[in-house]
């Protein structure tokens, strides 16, 4: 047990860096929903072509592939949170 403990710790510790690193930047944060759900209904195509556009109009935006953002029946879903202003959810992107 106690071999575990260290790399739990140090797991949890890397998460919340990056968490806060994510929190705390100016950039837009671009959340995909990507659980089972969100795979069948296209978000993985969906991730690699927001990906692309955002390069092809020089956006800087954090892309984060996420688990289940909750309503399935709308997938694929995508929030997008603008630093300042409030996250908001869009429903069956393509």
């Amino acid at each position: 047990m106690t071999r575990v403990k260290p790399a739990f710790d140090a797991a949890v510790k890397t998460a919340k860096s990056e968490w806060d690193r994510l929190r705390s930047g100016k950039r837009p944060i671009i959340h995909i929903g990507s659980a089972t759900c969100g795979l069948a209904a296209g978000a993985g195509a969906l991730t690699e072509e927001i990906r692309r556009e955002l390069r092809r109009l020089k956006v800087d935006a954090e892309v984060v592939p996420v688990g289940c953002i909750g309503m399935c029946f709308a997938e694929p879903l995508i929030d997008i949170e603008v630093p300042g202003s409030p996250r908001v959810c869009y429903a069956g992107v393509t």
